[in-house]
């Protein structure tokens, strides 16, 4: 059997392969780049490549070839892939349920930040009554999946609140409740006042949010569909907070929770449009690993939160 043909290499050397390079490999495989993997390790782009040239080395095969600023992985570590890469995440998360099961002194949460405003007031409670000494450390969520997904694989959250599930059979996404979206504009809008038709708003120029979550791709182009056309974009932000401040000084038209509007109208001069296109609601995911359930607070924690929104 040559190197090629076995996935760990030559027979009898799987002793000399540093298994750390099967994180590298996935790493790699998944972000489609050096520099990337290096950050999510926390170590150099020099000691990734490094590893990589180990790895070509052992199964002799180039792994990954650059096109353009992309590596592209070649069939040989797709095959690589397909066979560890469920192997992989049970092997994280068995070493990861060995940590103490009942002391936890912060918790670590990802969050959109307009989601703050509604799913903290809640969660700050829980946290209190149940481990008034537990501190709460909140990361913002920058609006693209892969920074959610590496989050609770390399378990640098506790908790994610997501716009999206993640599908993945060593983690939990209970849906929460679902957020009502709603058209918006500046009060004092040049055209668009009163009840607005489809006609209407496809004419007009929009501010969106960026990101590369599926769910919200899936809401922007259905709003399309309804809208009947393609929406000239004249501004787009990751931040919500941002998309409501665009919108409020200029004669753009965005699209943010019901909640939001109604909280900030005043704040930042805006109104909801009034017309008869429904969008589709955005659904809120609480997602955490399985095993984090074995600690105590965790289990608590969860569990009332989804008490508080049933």
């Amino acid at each position: 059997m040559t190197k090629r043909q076995s996935l760990t290499g030559q027979p009898g050397n799987i002793a000399k392969l540093d298994l750390n390079l099967i994180t590298l490999f996935e790493l790699v495989y998944r972000h489609k780049s050096v520099a990337k993997a290096a950050d999510v390790m926390d170590v150099t782009a020099s000691a990734v490549s490094q590893g990589l040239n180990r790895l070509r080395t052992h199964f002799d095969d180039p792994l990954f070839v650059r096109n353009g600023s992309r590596l592209e992985s070649t069939a040989f570590a797709e095959n690589v892939h397909s066979s560890i890469a469920s192997s992989f995440e049970d092997v994280l998360t068995q070493l990861q349920s060995l940590s103490p099961t009942v002391a936890q002194s912060q918790l670590n949460i990802i969050c959109p930040p307009y989601l703050s405003l509604f799913i903290f007031k809640p969660l700050v409670r829980i946290v209190a009554e149940i481990s008034p000494q537990c501190k709460i450390l909140h990361t913002p969520d920058d609006n693209q999946e892969e920074t959610t997904d590496k989050a609770l694989t390399f378990r640098k959250a506790d908790i994610i609140f997501d716009l999206q599930p993640h599908n993945m059979h060593s983690r939990v996404s209970h849906l929460l409740y679902e957020e009502e979206l709603v058209f918006i504009r500046a009060k004092n809008h040049p055209r668009v006042s009163g009840f607005v038709s489809s006609d209407q708003l496809s004419k007009e120029q929009f501010t969106i949010v960026n990101s590369n979550k599926f769910s919200v791709a899936n809401i922007q182009d259905e709003i399309n569909t309804r809208i009947n056309a393609i929406r000239d974009i004249r501004f787009r932000s990751g931040s919500t907070f941002s998309i409501i401040a665009m919108v409020s000084a200029s004669d753009t038209i965005g699209v943010v929770s019901r909640n939001l509007a109604e909280m900030f109208s005043e704040t930042f001069d805006i109104c909801i449009v009034e017309t008869d296109i429904s969008i589709p609601a955005v659904p809120v995911y609480m997602v955490y690993n399985k095993f984090s359930l074995k600690n105590s607070l965790m289990k608590n924690i969860v569990d009332r939160m989804v008490e508080e929104f049933t």
